[in-house]
C-alpha cells in the first residue's frame, strides 16, 4: 500500500500495520509462517494441473 493510501485511512481512524502486528506473531513466528507458505515445486505443479 503507498504512504498516500495509508494516510488517507489513518486519518479516518484506520489502524495500518502488517499481518504479523495484527496476529501479534513473534519475529520467530513470521518466519515459520513464511517458511510454510513459501510455494514448493509440488505446490507449483498441483496449482499448474488444477490451474489453480
Amino acid at each position: 500500500m503507498d504512504q498516500k493510501t495509508s494516510k488517507k485511512l489513518e486519518d479516518k481512524g484506520w489502524k495500518v500495520g502488517t499481518v504479523s502486528d495484527f496476529l501479534e506473531l513473534s519475529p520467530e513466528e513470521a518466519i515459520l509462517v513464511e517458511i510454510k507458505l513459501r510455494p514448493t515445486p509440488n505446490r507449483l505443479r498441483v496449482s499448474a494441473h488444477w490451474r489453480l
